[in-house]
């Protein structure tokens, strides 16, 4: 995910295909690695799904009907979404979906993600800003790159990430003029190998319920953009223990968005993606219907 979004002199940012993030171009170098191709279609990427998981444990407990040589289909932003500007100042419905890879849609097709099947339903520009390993302070942030640059949704559905995943720049840097980077924490170090990420764990460690209060302060930020543009917001959550917090200490103060309680994504699980780690196909179509009926059009 570029740390710096300009739509509009972007061109060229993905000519490097090694500069993908991991989540979209694994680095294997197994007997598999023929795998993962990279192909440039026009202004588009279509980046082969990497199986991340054996077929025998794939067929015992994922999806028989997947196959290997599914792609990912991607703007020139590296976002599973349509175009952005030329979309920008359409007249038809747009559908803007900000969550980390369970909306990305790791592991299942470009059709079957619950994003892709909501905009198929209400014929909307689907803008899918979702990328993998994101935060809640990633897409707290990006909502606000994309408001502040003019691509203001009807509908914004948020996948509210894990409340553990932490935002850090690297310290290293020197020079304004340097690329920022930008990585998520898990609050257990010791099952960390990068060392940069070990290194922000160490600066970064926080007790579970100031996490839970920069969440409060993120989601409230995310509300307040939505009622200035009058959009429609949607919340579906990936975290129960997020959930549960708004349940004890903040719905019974105010409406919720989506429904009568905060659902987790897990409410939905029926299946497991190509990966056995994200959810899969029909997963996806239960999420799909659920915000369907919560979204009053």
């Amino acid at each position: 995910m570029p740390s710096c979004l300009d739509l509009n002199t972007l061109d060229g940012v993905t000519s490097n295909p090694n500069n993908f993030p991991r989540n979209v171009m694994p680095n294997y170098t197994d007997k598999d690695s023929s795998n993962g191709r990279c192909e440039l279609d026009g202004d588009r990427w279509r980046i082969q799904f990497v199986p991340t998981d054996s077929r025998e444990n794939w067929m015992t407990n994922g999806n028989r009907d997947y196959n290997d040589g599914m792609y990912y289909n991607l703007n020139k932003q590296l976002f599973r979404a349509d175009d952005f500007i030329p979309t920008k100042n359409s007249n038809k419905l747009k559908i803007m979906t900000a969550g980390c890879s369970h909306s990305f849609g790791i592991g299942v097709c470009d059709e079957d993600v619950y994003t892709s099947l909501l905009c198929k339903q209400y014929d909307a520009i689907n803008w899918n800003i979702s990328s993998g390993g994101s935060g809640n302070h990633i897409i707290t942030l990006l909502i606000r790159q994309f408001f502040n640059l003019g691509y203001i949704p009807d509908v914004l559905i948020v996948q509210w990430s894990y409340a553990h995943r932490k935002l850090f720049a690297d310290s290293t840097i020197t020079s304004f003029s340097e690329p920022i980077q930008f990585t998520w924490q898990p609050s257990d170090t010791s099952t960390v190998t990068n060392s940069v990420s070990y290194k922000a764990g160490e600066i970064l460690a926080v007790k579970d319920h100031t996490l839970l209060l920069e969440f409060i302060t993120q989601r409230d930020y995310v509300i307040s953009l939505c009622k200035q543009h009058n959009i429609m917001l949607k919340e579906i959550f990936a975290d129960d223990v997020i959930v549960s917090y708004l349940c004890e200490y903040v719905l019974p103060f105010a409406d919720f968005t989506t429904g009568d309680i905060p659902m987790t994504l897990e409410t939905f699980n029926n299946d497991r993606a190509r990966d056995n780690q994200h959810y899969g196909r029909r997963t996806h179509q239960n999420i799909a219907k659920y915000l369907s009926r919560n979204i009053n059009l």
